[in-house]
């Protein structure tokens, strides 16, 4: 088993570097199975990488809608200014400029609960 831990203060989000470092992880990670993205009140930091995840993972096309998805999961996530800001330049920094297949927002699931993997649930 393997983890990556990025330290950061509460309500103080990864730079966008770490944001990347942490999306190509569980994006690899999850070949080999479940990730758990996690964080110590689970509402901001865990939600800012995870936003990163899923657009990296290419379900989602940009943060914005990552985020409404795990909105739709965990009612508690929550971004403050500093979180969609480093979120905001990860996205202008690695994945706008990175050319990538044409994606469109995809429905979540056959079951309409979203990405099982990216959500946390096994």
């Amino acid at each position: 088993e393997q983890y990556l831990l990025l330290p950061c203060w509460d309500g103080v989000p990864p730079p966008p570097e770490a944001l990347e470092r942490a999306a190509n992880f569980a994006t690899s990670a999850h070949m080999d199975g479940d990730v758990l993205v996690h964080c110590a009140h689970g509402r901001g930091r865990s939600t800012t990488v995870m936003c990163a995840c899923l657009v990296k993972s290419e379900l989602y096309p940009n943060w914005e809608l990552a985020l409404e998805a795990i909105k739709r999961h965990r009612r508690v996530a929550k971004l403050n200014r500093a979180m969609r800001s480093a979120l905001a330049a990860w996205q202008s920094q690695y994945v706008d400029l990175t050319p990538r297949k044409a994606m469109a927002p995809e429905p979540d699931s056959s079951d309409g609960e979203g990405p099982a993997w990216a959500l946390g649930r096994c």
